[in-house]
């Protein structure tokens, strides 16, 4: 179907209506197409001119200048009557392209084998084998009917995808199905469909030529498969592990009466076949994620995994790298499945004889002595296909019912993955001839040694549930324990706390049965930590990290440290997006910010495993400590002086606002997957909106980008209907209102200490915000519920931020900045020391203290915002944000700590958080005053030595 025949270019341009016209075939083709190294014509390249000295035996010339085919192809049709190259003319330039079609469908199968996994085990195999041979049939017909390159490649992938469904699923009810003593040979056999298919394929490419009608015809069998699938089972095994015993025990039935062993079924009832499955939960669905949940199912899938990836990597990478023993493509083709067929037989041989796990990693590491010669490299292929037909059957054998399509699925798409990258090692032959078999080998013994790790499963019953691998604990036993309520399990095997409550984290070694009749005597039972999980309360939560991952008990710390790795994120965002963003520019660093949260963010939310979620949390509180600071910069800049406290606190309304909403959010999306990805979609809203968002004036100016200055403050002109206000403005102005020494000067961090009053305001402005975050959130860490739900918790600490606001909003304008700072933080520390004194008692008391202490220092991080990006000046400003928003990230981390401190004294934590709060006021009333004050642009206008960066002819202009 891909085939390339031999071709050249077509060259009926050159005639020339005059001796060209008159010549033969050959001589045409010796004028007009010139000869390789190797003497034979070129495919791709012809003569711009005829040159006729050739005739003459002549081969030299001064004008024989050569260019790609003009006009097109002729090819060679003895072969093939049409394939996709000649089709589309997919050779020379664009025999990538033709390639592409092979890395299409591949790419489908990979999709499609994770999918029709978890589908197969979420809606049953029946109907989804009827869907993938359906999607199959279908998208493989209008491939036939391709009228152009682009649709032949997106159905050659919706093909793949299909048909990745047909093979996954059709081996796991086969097996499903079977007993054990013929669970071996019916593996084998259907195994036996890939050779006798590859056989079959070579005789029908040879008479049907054509490859629109070869890949009818390749297609058409399915219709007799959606006919037959009439008479297909659904597997009975899923059915019970659903909880579906009525439609079981009628196919049970069904397959007894065709084995004339209906008296073997007359005393099974539905209820009696539901019995083995019985542990599981009805409406548990099953996903990728529960083959990583449990260690024994996490060890088998990586294991199954790196096993898969290694028998496809290496069974590719032998097929490519074979030569084709100088026949033609069908005798060839011929020849490599015929080999297949004595190695099916030895494989049924040793699966009965060896077992699964020797057979699986003996074909691996057999497969590699194959692989240096090339004419002996055929047996290592068949090794490689033995190999490929046991993992089928050893997977299916290893993983449980209830996630064996899922299992399949994901091994499946690994080896998928390990086919796109076999064709990559093909190319390092180019560095070291052996290099390409020296990586092959390598792969198939690590996949060999990791497949003896496995379990053997010969003669040994199928899986149906995780707890079947995972081993449940001694306490469920068939008897006694087997029969009891749930309530009365409890009993005997958990012990009760000192308040009542059923303890979290221990159980009993054994099950008590007295404690049924007398349950006041348990101090004297051996108890050990939960030994197979935890069960949770899912009547508030759906899922959370803690169920997820199991982060209790012991490992509650881990479950807490999200948070701190979480603003070590921004921490570190916070140094570096300011620097970029006074090094690059405010939008393109705040475009970054925002790719980079919504990444992780989206990823966080995939994330399979704790250590994945933890390093994503990581990034993406990297990334909002960007939106941060960049964002309030952006905003100040933009702003004249009358109105930078409205567009400040403005801004700042985003917190409290969503604060607010989220609680909503959260009350409806209670699994915390689709929770972060919810939380995190608004992020694209703001990449939309940030096509609209024009980069500082200031920064530009400061940067002598005069003329992007220019035209941005003539759009804010026009926007606001102030165009005549520009008409004296020029660029030439524009360089006169920001007076740089050295335009070419990248200001860094060192810049901070550099002069004496940055230095001070920099020292001054890193104590400040390190009191307000440490005071802030150790208040948020430290303050009761109300005695309502968390949801209208968080609703009454986000809704109490906006009071917080409105004073913050009348006080810089009325009292200005410096004393709103240092009065807030003052205002915060005392409502801290007062609360000591209050008594315990009066708890709705002391909580409205603490709340009233709360709401002043979210007025305070209010305040520092506006503060700080208004004492910077324009070329150090984000950099001077980034350093004290890292300061205050620091004061964050310390806040839990100090908490801590209450085991030595209880009002500790109180004591040095009013301590903390009075010194960041302190510093605070020794910072200036920045009221009505124009922003500095410059080091030297903060440091005063020389006039002010701006000119006479702009002074009518409030910046």
């Amino acid at each position: 179907m891909a085939a390339v025949p031999s071709h050249h270019c077509n060259i009926t341009a050159l005639d020339d209506e005059g001796v060209f016209g008159n010549l033969t075939l050959e001589e045409k083709m010796a004028v007009g197409i010139p000869a390789d190294e190797n003497g034979d014509q070129e495919s791709c390249l012809m003569f711009s001119k005829p040159q006729y000295q050739h005739l003459s035996g002549l081969n030299i010339s001064e004008d024989t200048f050569t260019v790609p085919c003009q006009n097109g192809w002729v090819y060679d049709n003895s072969t093939f009557k049409s394939t996709l190259a000649t089709e589309w003319d997919l050779v020379c330039s664009r025999k990538g392209m033709n390639k592409a079609t092979g890395t299409s469908f591949f790419a489908g199968v990979m999709v499609g084998a994770p999918l029709f996994g978890f589908l197969g085990d979420r809606f049953g195999r029946r109907p989804l084998l009827l869907v993938s041979y359906l999607s199959s049939m279908t998208f493989a017909v209008l491939s036939a009917f391709s009228t152009s390159y682009t649709m032949f490649v997106i159905m050659r992938f919706f093909t793949g995808l299909s048909l990745a469904g047909i093979s996954i699923i059709s081996h796991v009810l086969n097996v499903e199905w079977f007993s054990i003593e013929h669970r071996t040979f019916s593996g084998v056999i259907i195994s036996l469909d890939w050779t006798l298919g590859n056989l079959i394929l070579v005789g029908i490419a040879y008479y049907v030529n054509e490859w629109r009608m070869l890949i009818l015809a390749v297609t058409s069998p399915l219709i007799l498969s959606i006919i037959a699938w009439r008479w297909l089972p659904e597997s009975a095994r899923w059915l019970l592990a659903n909880r579906k015993v009525d439609a079981a025990h009628h196919y049970i039935m069904k397959c007894a009466e065709m084995n004339n062993r209906t008296k073997c079924m007359a005393s099974v009832t539905p209820m009696a076949l539901l019995e083995p499955g019985q542990t599981e939960t009805t409406d548990k669905k099953y996903t990728f994620v529960d083959l990583f949940r449990t260690p024994n199912m996490r060890k088998l899938s990586i294991c199954l995994g790196i096993v898969w990836y290694g028998v496809a990597f290496t069974y590719y990478g032998i097929s490519l790298n074979i030569t084709g023993f100088g026949l033609n493509i069908y005798l060839t083709q011929l020849i490599f499945a015929s080999i297949e067929i004595p190695m099916k037989i030895g494989v049924y041989i040793f699966l009965e004889k060896l077992g699964r796990r020797p057979s699986e990693a003996g074909a691996l590491l057999v497969t590699d002595k194959w692989l240096i010669r090339t004419v002996v490299a055929v047996l290592g292929k068949a090794l490689s296909e033995a190999s490929f037909t046991v993992i089928y059957l050893f997977t299916t054998e290893l993983f449980p019912t209830v996630v064996r399509e899922n299992g399949l699925g994901y091994t499946s798409f690994l080896a998928r993955l390990a086919v796109s990258i076999s064709v990559l090692v093909m190319l390092l032959e180019d560095v070291w001839h052996l290099f390409p078999a020296v990586v092959y080998c390598t792969v198939a013994i690590g996949a060999g040694l990791v497949a003896s790790l496995l379990p053997e499963t010969l003669n040994v019953r199928l899986p149906e549930i995780i707890e079947d691998i995972e081993k449940p604990s001694s306490l469920d036993k068939k008897g006694a324990f087997r029969d009891l309520s749930q309530a009365e399990r409890l009993i005997v095997s958990i012990p009760v706390q000192e308040d009542g409550t059923p303890s979290s984290c221990q159980m009993f070694a054994e099950p008590q049965y007295h404690l049924l009749l007398n349950s006041s005597n348990i101090t004297d039972l051996l108890t050990v930590p939960c030994q197979n999980g935890w069960v949770y309360d899912n009547t508030t939560y759906k899922s959370t990290l803690a169920t997820e991952w199991d982060l209790v008990c012991d490992m509650r710390r881990v479950n807490r440290a999200t948070a701190t790795i979480f603003f070590i994120g921004v921490m570190v965002g916070a140094a570096v997006f300011g620097y970029l963003s006074d090094r690059f520019g405010r939008k393109r660093a705040l475009l970054v910010s925002y790719v980079i949260t919504a990444f992780f963010g989206f990823a966080s939310a995939l994330s399979y495993n704790f250590a994945m979620f933890a390093a994503m949390r990581f990034f993406t509180g990297f990334g909002i400590s960007g939106i941060s600071i960049i964002t309030i910069t952006l905003a100040i800049e933009w702003l004249d002086i009358k109105h930078r406290t409205t567009g400040a606190i403005l801004l700042s309304m985003d917190w409290c606002v969503f604060a607010t909403v989220l609680p909503a959010v959260a009350y409806f999306v209670k699994d915390w997957r689709h929770l972060t990805a919810t939380v995190t979609a608004p992020l694209l809203l703001a990449m939309i909106a940030w096509w609209w968002i024009p980069e500082s004036a200031r920064w530009l100016m400061a940067n002598g980008k005069l003329n992007s200055a220019h035209s941005y403050l003539s759009k804010c002109a026009k926007v606001n209907g102030r165009e005549q206000f520009m008409t004296d403005v020029t660029t030439e102005v524009l360089s006169k209102v920001i007076l740089v020494e050295d335009d070419n000067r990248k200001y860094t961090y060192l810049d901070l200490v550099r002069t004496p009053i940055i230095r001070r305001r920099a020292l001054l402005g890193a104590i400040v915000w390190f009191g307000v975050a440490c005071t802030y959130y150790g208040i948020g860490l430290n303050i009761t519920g109300f005695g309502v739900d968390i949801y209208l918790t968080q609703f009454i600490y986000g809704i109490s931020e906006i009071p917080a606001k409105m004073f913050v909003f009348f006080t810089v304008d009325k009292i200005g900045r410096r004393f709103t700072q240092a009065g807030t933080l003052f205002l915060t520390g005392l409502c801290l020391f007062c609360n000591m004194f209050i008594p315990q008692d009066m708890g709705p008391f002391r909580t409205g203290v603490a709340a009233l202490g709360k709401m002043f220092a979210e007025a305070a991080f209010t305040t520092v915002f506006l503060y700080t990006a208004e004492l910077f000046p324009t070329v150090l400003r984000q950099n001077g944000l980034g350093f004290c928003s890292f300061m205050a990230r620091i004061g964050v981390s310390v806040s839990p700590l100090i908490i801590i401190l209450e085991e030595v004294w209880g009002h500790l934590p109180s004591t040095i958080f009013s301590v903390v709060s009075l010194a960041g006021g302190l510093s605070a009333s020794f910072l200036p005053e920045t009221k009505n004050i124009r922003l500095p642009e410059t080091i030297e206008d903060v440091e005063q030595t020389r006039r002010r960066s701006i000119s006479a002819s702009v002074e009518k202009y409030p910046l």
